[in-house]
């Protein structure tokens, strides 16, 4: 991607969340970053995939700064007043869920991980829907996949595989400095940015792995 076209999707971006934003707070952290682009006069291939997967975290931290169990409880007060008993069943189910997470862990869960809670959860709805639609059940097919879309409109979308590698790579050149670097540290380490809590796994672990086997050659 060239450096103009990066430019344009993040300018592009900021005009309108500056108008659409109730904080300014996020226009600003935009204008950051468009201004650290603007320095730059020469941009390779990763810095361009860097800076695009950069902004496109920024876009998606208004929901994963401390605000996911509000949004929860506060989607479900607004299914209640709509008498939206569908909804209003699934956030109540997931609410529960990270409620009894919190107790199992002694304290209230992360943004992070009540994300990954409900990618879990959606993920095994999902699984449900497809064991359904096998054995010619569509009405209850239907239903779990109705749920699942609910808990997927609270996730960031996934990153795409040049993302991932942008992210990863970046991720090893903070930790260069560890007398050894493992598939397991790298993983960790991606999974605890909120913001990444939809994409694969599997995705994560093939791309660290030939992200290591690169380092190891060169």
């Amino acid at each position: 991607m060239a450096r103009d076209e990066v430019r344009c999707l993040i300018f592009g971006k900021l005009q309108s969340r500056r108008i659409s934003c109730p904080s300014m707070a996020s226009s600003k952290a935009a204008g950051r970053l468009l201004y650290q682009f603007d320095l730059a006069t020469r941009w390779s291939a990763h810095e361009s995939l860097t800076a695009v997967a950069r902004f496109r975290q920024f876009q998606t931290s208004a929901l994963t700064r401390g605000q996911v169990r509000d949004t929860l409880r506060a989607d479900m007060k607004n299914a209640m007043k709509a008498k939206d008993t569908f909804k209003l069943t699934v956030l109540r189910g997931m609410i529960a869920e990270v409620t009894n997470a919190d107790k199992e862990k002694g304290q209230e869960l992360t943004d992070s991980a009540i994300l990954a809670l409900l990618n879990k959860s959606a993920s095994k709805r999902g699984e449900s829907a497809e064991f359904y639609r096998t054995n010619n059940r569509t009405d209850l097919a239907d239903k779990e996949e109705a749920e699942q879309q609910i808990l997927l409109s609270y996730l960031p979308r996934s990153l795409t595989e040049s993302e991932v590698d942008a992210a990863l790579k970046a991720i090893y050149e903070e930790m260069k400095g560890q007398p050894k670097i493992n598939l397991g540290q790298l993983k960790n380490k991606f999974f605890e940015n909120p913001d990444y809590a939809s994409t694969s796994p599997a995705v994560v672990i093939s791309r660290a792995k030939e992200l290591l086997q690169q380092q190891q050659k060169s």
